[in-house]
């Protein structure tokens, strides 16, 4: 998924690297360089969307996480600075 998660800058791709179907550990990386990988513990995989706030100038990462149990699911909200 391609969004502006900086201000001023180009557009960029985040995505999941690795689904925790192993290891229980999601692993969600973007393509520019400077910016770390997001690791989800106790995960079995994820959904990503970006969401837009006007008190932010830039795109959220919105991560939907699946556990073991596909009814539950936990919501992470990153500012990719």
């Amino acid at each position: 998924m391609e969004a502006n998660f900086r201000v001023n800058t180009t557009p960029f791709i985040a995505y999941v690297a690795q689904n925790g179907t192993k290891n229980g550990r999601v692993i969600i990386s973007t393509e520019n360089p400077n910016i770390a990988h997001l690791s989800i513990p106790e995960s079995f995989g994820a959904d990503l969307t970006t969401v837009r706030f006007k008190e932010f100038d830039s795109d959220l990462l919105l991560v939907k996480t699946i556990y073991k149990d596909p009814i539950f699911r936990k919501y992470y909200l990153y500012v990719l600075d």
